[in-house]
This record gives structure tokens, C-alpha cells and sequence, in this order.
């Protein structure tokens, strides 16, 4: 392959790498602004639990240390890192625990559902919503 060759390619697969990209973010902000609607946020109690950069799945969506997750006695409040606030323009919501239906229990995450939505949580936040005996499995 010669230079020729490889100044089309290069800029090719940038501009679709990008579609792609924008496709992706635009479909989880419709998503994620549905829970927003359905959710909106709640103010945070004093002896609410934190943890920033943590991993949640909604839908297909896999969102790898994007979200700061808080707990709290009423609800489970999810907030977007700054990218996500910028490319998604994702916003805060508050999920009340009456709202959680926890799932099957891994090591790490659970399973759970959400409004609508199969969400896959931090372990931690699972027990926090509803601490039960470990799974037999």
C-alpha cells in the first residue's frame, strides 16, 4: 500500500469512527433523558453512601467508570462524569428504591431493573437496596 493509498484511508475510517460515536451518544441520551423524566433528582441526605467512577450498564450501554453513584435511605442517585454530562448530555436522576428490582447477585454487580430498564449495578449498591442471603448458585 502505498502514501497515496493511505492519505484516503486514514480520514475515511476517522469520519465513519465518528458517525458511529455520535450515533451511539445520541441513542443513549434518549435513554438516559427518559430516566431523567421519570426520575428527576432528589436532594442528597447527610449519611448517604458515595462512591465515584463506577460502572453501571443500562440496556446494551455499557458505562464503564462513568457515573458517580450516591445511596441514601429514599433513593439511588446516579450522576454523570463530565463526559457523559458533554457527550450525552446526560443529566443527574434519583431512583427511589421502591423503583429497584434487584436481580441475580454476581461477585462484583447485579443485575436489576429500573423503570424500564435492565441496569446492571455495583454489587455494593445491590446489598444496600435489599440485603438478602447470598445466592445458592
Amino acid at each position: 500500500m502505498n502514501a497515496a493509498s493511505l492519505l484516503w484511508i486514514i480520514p475515511i475510517f476517522v469520519v465513519v469512527d465518528t458517525v458511529i460515536v455520535w450515533a451511539i451518544f445520541t441513542s443513549l441520551r434518549g435513554d438516559w433523558k427518559s430516566l431523567e423524566r421519570q426520575f428527576p433528582p432528589r436532594v442528597v441526605s447527610g449519611t448517604a453512601v458515595h462512591r465515584r467512577y463506577q460502572s453501571i450498564s443500562i440496556g446494551m450501554y455499557n458505562l464503564g467508570w462513568s457515573v458517580h453513584l450516591t445511596a441514601d435511605e429514599q433513593c439511588l442517585h446516579v450522576h454523570p462524569t463530565a463526559y457523559l454530562r458533554r457527550l450525552a448530555r446526560a443529566g443527574v436522576f434519583s431512583v427511589p428504591w421502591e423503583e429497584v428490582r434487584i436481580g441475580r447477585r454476581r461477585r462484583w454487580y447485579a443485575s436489576a431493573r429500573i423503570g424500564r430498564e435492565d441496569f446492571r449495578i455495583p454489587r455494593w449498591v445491590a446489598d444496600l437496596a435489599s440485603p438478602t442471603i447470598e445466592d445458592a448458585a
